[in-house]
């Protein structure tokens, strides 16, 4: 599989705001917690299957160093007060199958609903279809509605597994 690389780009969302989509860096670890912080309870149950209330030291190091062979991250980076921010971020992980990747989209609560999850998903689709992934699978609490939607809204073909009270969400990637 080829490393992932990309410059940063800028994309429009439909309100007219200019994001950017950047790779995940090893210096972002104090804007990732600045995300993290504007997380509701039920946005950190939901990506992380647990409750979170802090992010430990290790954890964020995970999240930073990244090889962009095996896992890839991106970052949506919005430009508020003279400052820029990290407000989402899109990541695969290769694997557990052959042509498959595992993958989550994370949004703060302040940008949700304005369309900067579509355009990770987007994004991280596109890489991940330059690696030869053919398949996102992904484990989802079966109450989280708004990720369900989220995926059949971006049109998405889904076959849905129950695993261990979790289901286990599988979208192959077209064209």
């Amino acid at each position: 599989m080829p490393r992932v690389d990309f410059p940063p780009c800028k994309e429009r969302l439909a309100d007219g705001t200019e994001v950017l989509l950047r790779l995940i860096e090893p210096t972002d670890g104090p804007l990732l917690l600045e995300l993290f912080n504007v997380l509701s309870p039920e946005s950190i149950y939901n990506r992380f299957l647990t409750p979170v209330k802090e992010v430990q030291p290790e954890h964020l190091r995970r999240f930073v160093e990244i090889d962009h062979w095996t896992e890839v991250a991106v970052a949506a980076c919005l430009c508020e007060a003279g400052r820029w921010r990290i407000v989402g971020v899109g990541r695969y992980h290769l694997g557990p199958g052959p042509h498959e990747a595992e993958v989550a989209v994370l949004v703060g609560d302040p940008w949700q609903c304005r369309g900067i999850g579509g355009l990770l998903l987007k994004k991280v689709s596109g890489l991940a279809r330059s690696q030869g992934v053919r398949r996102f699978v992904s484990t989802v609490d079966p109450c989280n509605m708004k990720l369900l939607r989220f995926a059949q809204f971006y049109g998405y073909k889904t076959t849905r597994r129950f695993d261990d009270g979790l289901i286990r969400l599988e979208a192959e990637l077209d064209g």
